[in-house]
């Protein structure tokens, strides 16, 4: 164990000094297009929208209306690459 001593310290030293040094230079530093992104992202915990969700009925509405036009878009997206389905869609929803 003794004579892998200063393999040890080596690689103590590369993930002390290296990964902070590649994480420094990985930074959009400078550049322009980084600051027209979008930043009004809200960040909320997966199981507070859950219980909010649950709990609020305008939440609620809000998260079947979103849902109601993703289910929508995906059907109409297995209509256009299966034709087969296409008349079932239609028959089903004919908007």
């Amino acid at each position: 164990v003794a004579k892998h001593v200063g393999w040890f310290i080596l690689v103590i030293l590369c993930c002390v000094f290296l990964v902070p040094i590649l994480w420094l230079t990985a930074l959009p530093i400078g550049d322009v297009h980084s600051y027209h992104q979008k930043h009004d992202a809200v960040d909320m915990d997966i199981a507070l929208r859950m219980l909010r969700a649950c709990t609020n009925s305008t939440e609620r509405a809000a998260a079947m209306t979103r849902f109601r036009v993703l289910f929508k878009r995906v059907v109409v997206l297995i209509a256009q690459g299966c034709p087969c389905v296409r008349n079932l869609v239609i028959r089903w929803d004919p908007g």
